[in-house]
């Protein structure tokens, strides 16, 4: 099974999404490993240096909503961004409504053309 919490629908639906279209989405990724963190993205497309969050909690103070999270956010895609990486973010219900498998199509398109 997917290395997801059991209570991330989103992240499943976002992977089952991506499966369909043959997108190889790496769940769990640790993009900063050789800098010692042990910071994760949701998922990564590692020839595109794409990484995917998908923030849940947003409206009810869960971990993306409590500000100190929300600092820790900011300096981990901070820091993937000086290593090169480009992050996408989604809240569950682009997941669930199309928004984020299309947003994330186009990032790739245009990273392979």
């Amino acid at each position: 099974s997917m290395p997801f919490p059991a209570d991330d629908s989103a992240e499943r639906m976002y992977a089952g999404q991506c499966a369909a279209l043959n997108l190889e989405a790496v769940p769990q990724y640790r993009f900063a490993a050789d800098d010692g963190r042990a910071w994760r993205a949701d998922f990564a497309f590692l020839a595109a240096r794409v990484l995917v969050e998908i923030d849940g909690g947003i409206w009810t103070r869960g971990a993306h909503g409590r500000p100190t999270d929300i600092v820790r956010n900011m300096r981990k895609q901070n820091h993937a961004a000086r290593m090169g990486w480009r992050t996408l973010r989604f809240s569950p219900e682009d997941v669930r409504s199309g928004l984020a498998l299309e947003e994330t199509c186009a990032a790739l398109r245009w990273r392979f053309k």
